[in-house]
């Protein structure tokens, strides 16, 4: 090896490692506060993000993920029937804390992370919907948000109808330019896969105490900001809103490796 192939390979190791020590450092906030009332028929005992799907809580999926991306501390935000998801995973799950808020008002997506920013212990975070997963490369789609200097990331995936999910648009340079409401077109496109990069700042003027939508209130507000798209290279996205997602669910998960998620 010459002298300079020396060179990059030590820059490449070195970049490598200063990106597994951040995802170590980034806190991942789960979403999980929702009431899930179109679930209710299907599991009126338990938080959504606890609903069964192929003999395990749905959550456990999207913590396995977190995991094995390297992740280290989570925050999972409850609500409804909160109680269920703290004394289930307890403080620790595998290799990472876990930490809890408990919102006595609805909050809303928003009004839920700011009431977690105590928690947060880094200034870039990850944050999960708790009703939906997406098996994206989290640590390309971190590495894609540094590089971009941006505010705000959101991870897309393309499905074969976007009517139910409603469409997000983006630039040649990756920036998200608007986003389309749910029902309007039927056909393949690229969605919100309820995965985000987000920075401190976007929420330290924002009020307490008050509910707030991230999609409809904060993500539009910041079109033409620092605010990208990273294009997910996966077909492996399920959202549990509808009881009929679930039979999908199980169905996906059963012919899945999650152990190695």
């Amino acid at each position: 090896m010459s002298s300079e192939q020396s060179k990059k390979c030590q820059s490449s190791i070195a970049s490598q490692i200063e990106v597994d020590c951040g995802l170590a450092s980034t806190t991942a906030v789960i979403l999980a506060g929702g009431l899930g009332t179109r679930l209710r028929p299907l599991i009126s005992d338990r938080p959504k993000p606890m609903a069964p799907v192929a003999d395990r809580p749905f959550l456990e999926y999207l913590l396995d993920q977190l995991n094995s991306a390297g992740i280290r501390h989570v925050v999972i935000c409850t609500g409804y029937l909160s109680e269920m998801i703290s004394s289930h995973f307890g403080e620790q799950y595998k290799n990472m804390r876990v930490s809890y808020t408990e919102e006595r008002l609805l909050l809303g997506t928003g009004g839920g992370i700011k009431f977690a920013m105590p928690q947060i212990e880094s200034e870039t975070f990850f944050v999960l919907n708790g009703d939906s997963f997406c098996n994206a490369d989290l640590l390309k789609f971190y590495e894609l948000h540094k590089s971009q200097n941006s505010k705000a990331s959101m991870v897309l995936v393309r499905v074969p109808n976007t009517q139910r999910y409603g469409r997000v648009q983006f630039d040649q340079a990756q920036k998200i330019t608007f986003f389309e409401e749910k029902g309007v077109h039927i056909g393949s496109g690229w969605i919100n896969a309820g995965i985000y990069l987000l920075d401190k700042s976007i929420f330290e003027p924002l009020p307490k105490a008050k509910n707030i939508s991230l999609e409809k209130e904060i993500f539009t507000s910041m079109i033409g900001d620092n605010f990208y798209a990273y294009c997910a290279e996966t077909t492996e996205f399920i959202d549990i809103g509808l009881p009929e997602s679930i039979e999908r669910a199980n169905r996906m998960f059963s012919h899945t490796d999650t152990q190695a998620i």
